[in-house]
């Protein structure tokens, strides 16, 4: 673990060790996995690290994991949401998930970041209309 210290502090090192770093500003970040999957970061936070001349990038931010296939910002198709509605209840679909629905997930994230408790979770999410980052925030205020 590292000691606490002055992020000039710790800059100055980086660069005597040669190590550069860049925040890349992003929307979201879509990394596709060679199942088929999709993970996406959104909102996400990335970090373009230059270690002399090797260049790796730390994407940090909530996300969640889609089976992939077809455009990322399209609708589904009523087809697609009749079959996605008939799939188990007890979790909730893709679709869902996607849209805005509020899960479970969603909301033990937000109480546990947020130092709060479920029920005021639920509060948040529903007043940021399931944006997690957003509820986290209120939370911590």
């Amino acid at each position: 673990m590292l000691p606490r210290m002055d992020p000039r502090q710790m800059a100055s090192m980086m660069r005597q060790f040669g190590i550069k770093n860049d925040e890349i500003k992003t929307k979201r970040v879509i990394i596709e996995k060679s199942d088929g999957k999709r993970i996406i970061v959104e909102p996400a936070n990335v970090l373009a690290i230059d270690m002399q001349g090797d260049k790796s990038f730390q994407v940090s931010g909530p996300f969640r994991e889609t089976s992939g296939g077809g455009s990322l910002d399209e609708s589904p198709s009523k087809e697609q949401q009749t079959i996605e509605e008939q799939s188990s209840e007890e979790e909730p679909s893709e679709a869902e998930a996607e849209s805005g629905a509020i899960t479970e997930e969603d909301i033990a994230m937000v109480a546990q970041q947020g130092k709060v408790s479920s029920s005021r979770a639920k509060e948040l999410l529903d007043e940021t209309n399931g944006d997690i980052a957003e509820a986290i925030l209120r939370a911590l205020k």
